[in-house]
């Protein structure tokens, strides 16, 4: 005779449904808790850096800093007159009517600053809503002689690298400092012209904040040059926020961090 077959007990644990109450409930204090949790990680902050690779020899390059659309700075290189002699080719900075924007300069004319010098509410400002700030000026006068003048000229007309322009916007009321950045910048006096090579851009995101010239992100990284493969065309600078997805493939790509 076989042994009987031994029976084991298994407990079966019945399912309640939650009422709809309850569950609103728990769906309420679990969006709370998660509101909270959000609510308690401090503001990152962060610079926006567009690079840029374009030569300004004529007309007017916009400049939105921060991608919403709105044109913060304009950049104008044009011929015009000038007092004493002929001002054959000028360079300057304007903020296209924005109430605030500013330019770190003296007088009628924006400073040349070196790498990692210091842009933030301390700084002076000249307000160029509309008038702008001089960069660099070449007169030509009747005898032939030619003469240049602005921060960006540099001495005897010979230009020079990695110069960068101090920026100050503001946005709703909020203040915001940044950079724009130049590999070179060439002047011609016998033969009038500037070639101003505009490397980037770049803003502290967090309101008031100092940024450096040629900072890239917060802590120390800098920047002087940027490679001559990655261009970015007056389309891409007016698209704006929808240029921005091309720009970080861009920055990215120079990584390596995408193929």
């Amino acid at each position: 005779m076989t042994a009987p077959e031994s029976r084991k007990t298994v407990e079966v644990r019945s399912t309640v449904p939650v009422g709809r109450s309850l569950e609103q409930r728990l769906l309420a204090y679990a969006a709370a808790a998660g509101a909270s949790l959000v609510a308690a990680q401090p503001a990152v902050a962060k610079v926006i850096y567009t690079p840029i690779n374009l030569t300004i020899e004529t007309g007017t390059v916009p400049l939105d800093l921060n991608h919403d659309g709105a044109v913060d700075f304009n950049l104008v290189e044009r011929s015009h007159s000038g007092c004493y002699g002929f001002a054959t080719w000028g360079l300057r900075v304007n903020g296209a009517g924005n109430a605030g924007a500013g330019a770190l300069g003296n007088f009628d004319s924006a400073i040349a600053l070196p790498w990692g010098a210091g842009i933030g509410p301390e700084e002076h400002f000249l307000h160029i809503q509309r008038l702008g700030a001089v960069m660099a000026d070449v007169f030509l006068f009747s005898s032939g002689s030619g003469l240049c003048g602005g921060a960006f000229a540099g001495p005897s007309c010979n230009g020079g690298s990695d110069r960068f322009l101090g920026l100050r916007f503001v946005v709703s009321g909020n203040t915001y400092y940044g950079w724009a950045g130049f590999s070179v910048v060439k002047i011609g006096a016998n033969r009038p012209y500037i070639h101003a090579h505009l490397t980037g851009v770049a803003y502290e995101d967090v309101l008031s904040k100092p940024i450096r010239a040629g900072q890239l992100q917060d802590g120390t990284a800098m920047i002087r040059s940027v490679p001559d493969s990655q261009p970015a065309t007056l389309g891409l600078l007016a698209l704006g926020a929808p240029g921005l997805p091309i720009w970080r493939r861009r920055e990215l790509d120079t990584l390596g961090l995408i193929s």
